[in-house]
């Protein structure tokens, strides 16, 4: 699109409605910020002045496929009221390996990109990994839990301070924060906060938990991790594919030029082509973008325009700092043996990738065992009931790094961090 717009920032967040679509309820969490903040609109004009410098000047970096991978570390922040709104490591590495496969266009759906549309698309080329040590510099999951005596959470930021009942995001300027809460009595799947001059103590996005990741609690339609892409996206400066208006309009823009002009939002999964009031003739409007609104299983690309927008922010400051951070680095060390609920696990580190699983005497057995990289990918388990007794995990066949551990133990998922140390 090609128009002129306003920069004034527009958030989406998203409702489920009749036919389980993606409502854009625009302006109002942006007004909102505005109002908690009256220099916040002069701020997000002059970062998109910046960024349209950077962009001016960068038309190498449009081949985004061959540009070297961008890594950032990441934090989630689970706020639950039950166990029922409570997510497990395998949910959240589930939607960690998702994000890493969409912002690197490795995901598996590609091929349904249509032939019109495969020569603009493209990925920023970022990779996320869960933080690996704190902002104190202590080994850290990149994973929190918080029980709170909040229900259901809206978009007025409460999730994201401890003084409300939420949890504290972890430095902005070298973590990326998601919170992961539950927001359904709010008609809410997800709101994200957009870049300024100035980096926001409460910068990052919030996913109701039923929609985050690709397994367990994760709830058709929007069951493949694709409303965290999405809204993450925004927090790089994205722009939803039809604008920032509520309403239809052809005179809008999401400021690339590189996707058809879209008069609104598209819900559901239709058939290609699709044509609209303002991109008449076929390909038609690009319906499977990550920015439109259509299901999950019906996303599956970014342009090269879009990721060029996404790498204006990692390239400049404030939010280059993410892109130097040490959060994804492990420490040399950590603890020689790490307890769970009656679970050791030792010697940790291991200099050979072998260890030993201890579960004591007359505790309940280990109902399942998994281990993930730190980009949520399962590199072993043990599927049978453990009983107590020492088992061993030869894990040699890996490079030097952190995993982490899932125990499913009386029905509830305990986790801990080892490390390979060759």
């Amino acid at each position: 699109m090609k128009k002129i717009i306003t920069l004034l920032a527009v958030l989406c967040f998203f409702t489920h409605v009749n036919a389980q679509i993606r409502v854009c309820v625009a302006t109002q969490h942006e007004q909102w910020l505005q109002q908690q903040n009256p220099k916040r609109a002069e701020q997000r004009k002059a970062y998109e002045e910046l960024l349209t410098a950077f962009i001016k000047n960068a038309a190498t970096h449009k081949t985004t496929q061959t540009q070297n991978i961008i890594q950032i570390p990441l934090v989630v922040h689970m706020v639950y009221h039950s166990a029922s709104d409570s997510v497990s490591v395998a949910q959240i590495l589930s939607q960690i390996k998702i994000l890493n496969n969409d912002y690197t266009r490795q995901n598996a759906d590609t091929v349904n990109t249509p032939a019109a549309f495969k020569s603009v698309a493209a990925a920023p080329m970022i990779k996320f990994c869960l933080a690996q040590r704190d902002p104190n510099g202590n080994a850290t999951t990149g994973i929190e839990y918080k029980k709170s005596t909040t229900v259901s959470w809206s978009s007025n930021d409460a999730v994201k301070s401890a003084s409300t009942g939420g949890l504290n995001a972890w430095d902005p300027t070298r973590y990326f924060n998601i919170w992961v809460c539950d927001m359904q009595l709010s008609g809410l799947l997800a709101y994200a906060e957009y870049p300024t001059s100035t980096v926001s103590n409460n910068y990052g996005c919030v996913v109701t938990y039923n929609c985050f990741g690709d397994t367990l609690k994760a709830v058709a339609p929007y069951n493949k991790g694709r409303v965290a892409t999405h809204e993450i996206a925004k927090c790089f400066n994205l722009i939803d594919i039809w604008g920032t208006k509520s309403s239809p309009s052809c005179t809008d823009s999401d400021l690339c030029t590189d996707t058809p002009n879209q008069a609104g939002l598209t819900g559901g999964c239709p058939t290609f082509p699709v044509t609209d009031s303002c991109t008449t003739t076929a390909p038609g409007i690009m319906f499977m973008n990550f920015m439109d609104a259509t299901n999950d299983t019906c996303m599956n690309m970014f342009t090269a325009d879009q990721s060029l927008r996404m790498l204006a922010v990692l390239n400049t400051a404030p939010y280059n700092s993410l892109t130097t951070s040490n959060g994804c680095t492990p420490l040399a060390s950590i603890s020689t043996q790490n307890a769970t609920q009656g679970v050791s696990i030792y010697p940790n580190p291991s200099a050979d990738g072998k260890f030993i699983v201890d579960i004591k005497k007359d505790e309940h057995a280990v109902q399942h065992l998994s281990v993930y990289d730190v980009l949520g990918n399962k590199v072993f388990e043990i599927k049978n009931n453990m009983a107590a007794g020492t088992y061993d995990i030869n894990l040699s066949n890996l490079s030097s790094g952190t995993y982490l551990v899932e125990i499913i133990k009386d029905n509830t998922a305990l986790f801990n961090k080892i490390i390979i140390n060759k």
